[in-house]
């Protein structure tokens, strides 16, 4: 049964070709406007200016972990001690955190070797970065390295309102500020058009959507969901409450 829903979401047909599916846009696939010669498009080329030589800019310093000192504290976790990617722990240290909060420590040693959860703690104790935290890691860990397509994403968040998809998906730019991981989140009550040139201009690694929008981009094609490799419900009791279990289910 997983395997013909898995097929019938993708939109593959029974041979496993992609139906529907947008690759990515390269310069091979551009019309190019040659314009004359000597011009770029209908403009004239700009003129080199002689008057003083032009200096190469210097190489962009790489991040080293030296930067991000954190001191052993009896009762705490580092993440220094999870082993987590180079790229994540430099946009640790740019947040400026360094000890994991109580549901981090219990959680994160779990996810991190690929295991399910349930959490349950208060506002701001880092519900949200402790799964953010797992899913960049694993995504940074296991980088794609065969065809991808426009609008499949390998991490999927669920949130109840706007308001929490929105803050989730700051947060997890902010955790992926150091690496080329894309993230797009999807809301009603906003223009679709906004939202699908997001999903358009590249390779999405995470979405974080409401689950109306989600099924609407879902049943437009727009997204497959059949490359999803993490899925996390942020507070799934809100949304048995307010309703949303048939299309969570969904």
């Amino acid at each position: 049964m997983l395997k013909k829903w898995i097929k019938k979401v993708s939109g593959k047909s029974a041979h496993g070709s992609e139906q529907g599916k947008k690759p990515a846009a390269t310069s091979a696939n551009k019309p190019v406007n040659k314009g004359h010669k000597g011009k770029v498009g209908n403009k004239p080329a700009a003129k080199h200016k002689t008057s003083r030589p032009v200096k190469d800019k210097p190489p962009v310093k790489a991040w080293d972990i030296k930067e991000f000192a954190v001191p052993e504290a009896e009762g705490k976790t580092r993440f220094h001690d999870l082993s987590l990617h180079v790229e994540l722990m430099q946009a640790i240290h740019k947040q400026g955190y360094d000890y994991c909060t109580p549901i981090q420590a219990k959680s994160l040693p779990h996810t991190l070797k690929g295991l399910d959860i349930i959490g349950k703690a208060q506002t701001g104790t880092g519900k949200t970065a402790a799964f953010l935290l797992t899913i960049i890691d694993q995504l940074l860990s296991h980088p794609i390295n065969e065809e991808r397509f426009i609008g499949e994403p390998r991490a999927l968040i669920i949130a109840p309102t706007r308001e929490l998809v929105a803050q989730i998906a700051d947060d997890a730019k902010n955790l992926c500020s150091c690496s080329a991981l894309r993230v797009v989140s999807l809301v009603g009550g906003e223009p679709s058009e906004k939202q699908l040139k997001q999903l358009d201009a590249g390779f999405v690694d995470i979405i974080v959507a409401t689950p109306g929008r989600l099924i609407d981009f879902m049943q437009q094609k727009n997204i497959y969901l059949d490359r999803v490799e993490t899925l996390v419900l942020d507070e799934a009791d809100r949304m048995r409450d307010m309703g949303f279990i048939p299309q969570v289910k969904q």
